[in-house]
C-alpha cells in the first residue's frame, strides 16, 4: 500500500476497493466535464448559446448534445477563405460553408 492509500484507509475508513471506485468516479467526472466544455465551445462556434447547450448536455448527455449540434446548421453563415493565386500576385477571396470548407 502506498502512503496515500494508507492515509485514506486510516483517516477516512476506506478500503482498497472503495479507493478504486472513488478514483473511477473522479476520472468519470473529469471526462464528462471535458466533454461539457467541448459542447459549449462547439455551440458557440456554430453561433448558438454555449450556456444553453451546456445545460442540455448536463440534462441529457454530452454525446447527445454533440450529435444534435452536428446535425444543426451554422447560424454564422459562410466563412471567408483567402486563396493565393498560382501566380502569387494577388489573393482571391472565396466563400465556403464551414462544413464543406476544403
Amino acid at each position: 500500500m502506498t502512503a496515500l492509500s494508507q492515509w485514506w484507509t486510516h483517516t477516512l475508513g476506506f478500503g482498497s476497493s472503495q479507493l478504486v471506485l472513488i478514483g473511477a468516479l473522479v476520472v468519470l467526472v473529469l471526462w464528462l466535464s471535458a466533454f461539457l466544455i467541448l459542447v459549449c465551445y462547439v455551440a458557440s462556434e456554430k453561433g448558438r448559446s454555449g450556456l444553453a447547450w451546456g445545460f442540455a448536455a448536463i440534462v441529457f448527455s454530452p454525446f447527445v448534445a454533440l450529435i444534435a449540434l452536428a446535425a444543426l446548421p451554422d447560424r454564422l453563415g459562410p466563412v471567408a477563405v483567402t486563396i493565393e493565386s498560382p501566380e502569387g500576385d494577388e489573393d482571391v477571396p472565396e466563400f465556403k460553408w464551414r462544413k464543406g470548407a476544403d
